[in-house]
């Protein structure tokens, strides 16, 4: 059985937010299609609250998904990934990397499972996910393909190796599995 979990931002690093919110405008495409053909590095910034105990994270929730500092590529991808971008941005003046997902799923066990719908049968949140079989075993990240794509799913291997190299800036929540039936 392999477990499912949903990245969230932990509370004690700073969040990475778009330096200029209508750049974000210009990326509905992230977590639907490829985007590297048109992609330029665009700027994002750590939002610093008053907190004097906030930190700088090395792997960090960006709307939407994901992105992490540049030196860590090879560490949190060693095989390579087919079904992923990983696309360049600067994060306070540093080279980084946005994931843009390509890969999703078409089927999951509804009666088992949490989601919930916009009125034109839109996924906009996941409280529990799963999966009777997954599609593609190597894939450690992957998105739900009826929903805004807001969300990427990590399997337990992906969480335990950002675990394992005491990478900040993420906590992982277990959502769900896939239960192979």
């Amino acid at each position: 059985m392999t477990k499912i979990f949903r990245p969230d931002p932990d509370k004690i690093h700073y969040p990475v937010l778009w330096s200029n919110p209508s750049d974000f405008a210009k990326c509905t495409d992230l977590n639907f299609k490829s985007v590297r053909g048109n992609w330029h590095a665009f700027n994002f910034e750590f939002y610093r609250t008053g907190k004097s105990e906030g930190r700088e994270p090395d792997v960090a929730c960006v709307t939407p998904g994901f992105a992490f500092r540049r030196d860590l590529k090879k560490l949190l991808f060693p095989e390579g990934n087919q079904n992923i971008e990983l696309l360049p941005i600067i994060v306070a003046g540093e080279d980084w990397y946005l994931v843009n997902c390509l890969n999703s799923i078409r089927e999951y066990n509804e009666s088992r499972s949490i989601v919930h719908k916009d009125p034109a049968g839109s996924i906009f949140m996941v409280q529990r996910l799963i999966i009777d079989e997954f599609p593609v075993d190597s894939e450690e990240l992957f998105t739900i393909e009826n929903s805004n794509r807001s969300t990427i799913f990590v399997t337990e291997s992906f969480a335990n190796r950002v675990k394992h190299l005491n990478l900040k800036g993420l906590q992982f929540k277990q959502i769900g599995e896939v239960s192979n039936k």
